[in-house]
């Protein structure tokens, strides 16, 4: 399994890393997080992709900013 690029990474290896394990999320609950993601623009789902695929589109230093205005 390998990467299709360094921003995109597919569903088979969000999986092989564990990103839900973390969270104690179930594969729904993990799903509903990217979703959420996607409605904020911090990621594109690539649904038509099988497995889909995931892609960011916004920069390190714009997401920590991103992130910290969601804790208010």
């Amino acid at each position: 399994m390998t990467l299709a690029s360094i921003s995109e990474i597919t569903s088979e290896h969000l999986k092989k890393i564990g990103f839900k394990n973390a969270f104690g999320w179930s594969e729904k609950e993990e799903y509903q997080a990217l979703e959420m993601m996607a409605s904020k623009g911090l990621i594109v789902l690539n649904r038509q992709m099988i497995p889909f695929t995931v892609r960011r589109v916004v920069d390190t230093e714009s997401l920590i900013e991103l992130l910290y205005s969601e804790l208010c």
